[in-house]
């Protein structure tokens, strides 16, 4: 394989760009970007990250250590991102849509949910649920879609319901959209569910701020958006709380992590690194089975790869991730520490020259309070900065 730099290292088709990170925004890495990858594989990538980010265990690393991205649109900072974060209160048999911030403090979201026949309004504080209802009501004069599925076809096409105004009244009309802005989606609760007998549909905000129906059923959904709207089309509407100041007495986080595009996230995290500090491994068809790896999954690619453990000499101190590069005989490792040490992850590319010296180590150091991040090209260099002979933390290593 040759490498053009003009042209993506990744699909080798499209012209490369500069809008993917070295190393991920949303762990707190600096605005360095790579140069040799295109648009369409950095939106791609950013479906991959999506799944460690916020399915992951690392979602509750990022949210411990209030790590986020691109921010400005979240609800309450570091809080998780789980698909599904219930509380239910025995009493009242009633199921709530919760948030979590720092991993463990629970808060309810701002939310329209149907119990026991009534619609009632729940939410944290009076901010939030101005947020919420100003947000329906932007929804229902600008946009009135509802996204109901989402095909597995590239690009993906979306199930939309339409809802209209007309003459005081609303009407619907069901079709297909390649996107859709500011749009409702629609998340059905699986069959066999723990809470299933118990549910009834809600509206909630998420912690992106986006309007999210979840219920039984499609059908139910949109009955249950029929009714708010023709509440809403009065000219006044009274929703009241139904919980007020009850206990909520059982805490359910659902982690539905995608193991595979978990992987792949986290070898494009290390190969980026590879390729923008050893840039001279671009040229190299020993990194080709990672590059299949990240673009296509599956076991065809026979990248060998495992979780790892911590190791005390590297994996200490604070508010760090860690990328190690091993040139051993016959093949180089790269070895992912995310959060001091909190998540290991390692790959081996069989062959791959990085260095003339027989054995050799380096390390990126990223500091992910500060946004900052430091290559050292030999491992010595690093524990002098930041070690001490004894085993301590220097103050910093930057």
């Amino acid at each position: 394989m040759s490498s053009n730099n003009s042209v993506c290292i990744y699909c080798r088709l499209r012209p490369a760009g500069n809008s993917e990170h070295v190393f991920p925004k949303g762990l707190g890495g600096q605005d360095i970007y790579m140069s040799n990858i295109c648009d369409f594989c950095n939106n791609y990538f950013s479906g991959l990250e999506g799944e460690l980010f916020r399915n992951s265990p690392i979602a509750l690393m990022r949210s411990s250590e209030n790590v986020s991205g691109y921010g400005g649109k979240k609800l309450r900072e570091g809080a998780l991102t789980f698909p599904e974060m219930f509380q239910y209160v025995e009493a009242d048999n009633v199921i709530y849509e919760i948030g979590v911030v720092q991993s463990t403090r629970g808060y309810t979201r701002p939310q329209l949910i149907q119990i026991q026949g009534d619609i009632y309004a729940e939410g944290a504080n009076q901010g939030e649920m101005t947020k919420f209802i100003t947000a329906i009501e932007k929804w229902r004069q600008n946009c009135g879609i509802v996204v109901t599925y989402v095909s597995e076809d590239k690009p993906p096409t979306l199930g939309i319901v339409t809802f209209k105004l007309i003459d005081g009244r609303y009407i619907s009309e069901i079709g297909t959209a390649p996107k859709v802005k500011d749009g409702i989606s629609l998340i059905l609760l699986q069959p066999g569910h723990e809470y299933w007998e118990a549910f009834e549909p809600r509206l909630f905000f998420s912690e992106e701020q986006r309007l999210v129906l979840r219920s039984r059923s499609k059908q139910e959904a949109l009955k249950f958006l029929w009714r708010l709207l023709d509440g809403f089309t009065k000219d006044k509407m009274y929703i009241k709380s139904f919980s007020g100041k009850g206990t909520k007495d059982r805490l359910k986080l659902t982690m539905k992590v995608n193991v595979e595009k978990m992987q792949q996230a986290l070898v494009k995290i290390g190969l980026n690194a590879l390729l923008f500090y050893y840039p001279t491994s671009s040229k190299s068809p020993m990194i080709d089975p990672a590059i299949e790896y990240v673009m296509k999954g599956g076991t065809t690619s026979g990248l060998k790869m495992a979780f790892g453990t911590p190791m005390e000499m590297l994996d200490t101190g604070e508010c760090k991730h860690l990328i190690v590069f091993t040139q051993l005989e016959g093949y180089t490792q790269v070895r992912v520490s995310l959060f001091t040490g909190g998540f290991i992850f390692e790959f081996y590319l069989d062959n791959l020259i990085i260095s003339d010296q027989k054995s050799h180590s380096a390390i990126l150091l990223v500091d992910y309070k500060n946004r900052r991040q430091k290559f050292y090209a030999d491992m010595a260099e690093f524990i002098v900065d930041n070690l001490h002979l004894g085993g301590e933390r220097s103050p910093s290593g930057f």
